[in-house]
């Protein structure tokens, strides 16, 4: 019978949760890519455009569903949450690949996405097993694995940005002075 309990008990708060969902459920924010820079070929730039934002996208999603690891968070929502927003944009980049060829200029960056995205996806596979088993320990483990899949993305913005982005212009203290008067 309390084998029983624990899948209700489950259920019904899934149900009497449902509509405050998207109050516990927030999409982390992720900043803006540093624009194309003017070299870029045509290709290049329509592959940037696409894929480094969803990049960035990545790694807010994963520093968010690292910080409710560490955590040990119980929020279900805003880990399955996070779990569809990491899995639907690795997928986005994955189908655009598959369409558009990866521009020499970023198959660096694209290594690191595709070994961090594999080890994220397997990371948050073995979690959410080691989540419904309570198995504590498991779980940190895999944490480990999945920031360091999170690291290599992390790494693959750092590459789509330097072999992509137009440097951004660094204010002066003048500058900076000057606006502050403003």
């Amino acid at each position: 019978m309390a084998l029983l309990t624990v899948p209700v008990v489950i259920i019904a708060i899934v149900v009497i949760l449902g509509p405050v969902r998207g109050m516990l459920d927030t999409k982390p924010v992720a900043g803006t890519p540093p624009p194309a820079a003017p070299a870029l070929t045509a290709n290049e730039r329509a592959y940037y455009a696409y894929v480094a934002p969803r990049l960035r996208q990545i790694v807010a999603e994963t520093q968010t569903l690292s910080k409710l690891g560490a955590e040990r968070s119980r929020n279900v929502f805003a880990l399955e949450g996070g779990y569809n927003r990491v899995n639907s944009l690795i997928g986005e980049i994955q189908s655009y690949d598959r369409t558009h060829p990866v521009p020499p200029r970023f198959a660096a960056g694209h290594a690191a996405y595709t070994a961090g995205a594999a080890t994220i996806q397997r990371a948050m596979k073995d979690a959410q097993t080691a989540f419904f088993h309570f198995d504590w320990n498991q779980l940190n483990k895999e944490l480990a694995v999945f920031n360091q899949g999170g690291a290599q993305v992390g790494q693959a913005v750092q590459l789509f940005d330097r072999e992509g982005g137009q440097p951004v212009a660094q204010p002066t203290a003048r500058a900076t002075a000057a606006s502050a008067r403003h």
